[in-house]
């Protein structure tokens, strides 16, 4: 599982995981977030469910990284 992240004082960024309004379904789901264009910030990483944040992660690598 690889996702770029950013620890701010604020919260932690998750950069990839909404673009295109993508992964809707797993956010609703994920627990206590907020969204940006592309980022979740979350305060606490274990608030989260890991299922869904594995999820979420896996599918942006998908997305994301397709061999050209």
């Amino acid at each position: 599982m690889m996702a770029p992240l950013a620890p701010r004082k604020a919260a932690l960024t998750l950069y990839g995981l909404t673009f295109d309004g993508s992964n809707e379904d797993l956010l609703e789901r994920l627990g206590p977030h907020t969204t940006g264009k592309g980022c979740v910030y979350v305060k606490r990483v274990g608030d989260l469910d890991r299922v869904v944040l594995t999820e979420m992660i896996d599918r942006a690598w998908r997305e994301n990284h397709q061999p050209g």
